[in-house]
């Protein structure tokens, strides 16, 4: 298909679903859908348009989005040819072992034994042959390098003298000290009993005074 005869779709969801799911809706909470065609658009290489918002099922317009765009076209008559780099920069040499988050992704009880993100993990995954691991690095607020997967840890805040009771809180690594995150506990969340809907997350637990 030609660059210039595309169309893209933009489709909109409500997030918490509060209108009645159809059975069997293939699109449920679907509300209605912008597109943009890129003849529109040929003549410029960047800049913003607005598009109206088209209702699901009347058709009406039931708003607008601003969308920011870039066109990137191949270069003129330059031809990609990637044989000269293959033959001298990629020689046939063995496979490399690389360890996934150290001995592997361990949010789970089917999965790694060891912990991941670790210095255990790391050595396990030596041990067992690996020439390099791979692991995640996130900032904390007061910009210490910080070994962690996820974007964001939740919390659960309990007090000491209320075990029954517990309130989950997703909060950005980076909005955390290196104190702050010293203090914290690390388990699943399975341990709370809270929604196993949420059983697949690794959550941090602070207990706060009562």
């Amino acid at each position: 298909m030609e660059p210039d005869n595309l169309e893209l779709i933009f489709d909109f969801f409500e997030e918490e679903l509060g209108v009645a799911v159809v059975q069997g809706d293939a699109l449920p909470g679907h509300v209605g859908s912008a597109c943009l065609l890129s003849s529109t658009i040929v003549d410029k290489s960047s800049g913003v348009i607005t598009l109206p918002i088209m209702s699901r099922n009347s058709r009406q317009t039931i708003g607008k989005v601003k969308v920011d765009y870039i066109v990137i076209k191949p270069l003129d008559g330059f031809v990609c040819d990637m044989s000269p780099s293959l033959s001298k920069c990629w020689k046939p040499r063995m496979a490399l072992d690389v360890g996934h988050r150290g001995a592997g992704n361990s949010t789970s009880a089917t999965l790694a034994k060891v912990r991941e993100n670790t210095i255990a993990s790391f050595k396990n995954a030596a041990s067992h042959g690996a020439a390099f691991i791979e692991f995640d690095v996130h900032l904390s607020k007061d910009h210490i390098p910080i070994v962690y997967h996820d974007l964001t840890c939740c919390i659960a805040m309990k007090k000491k003298l209320d075990k029954d009771s517990s309130e989950l809180f997703e909060i950005p690594v980076k909005e955390l000290t290196f104190e702050q995150l010293q203090l914290l506990k690390l388990a699943h969340v399975a341990a709370l009993k809270v929604n196993a809907d949420k059983g697949k997350y690794s959550i941090r637990i602070f207990q706060q005074s009562a």
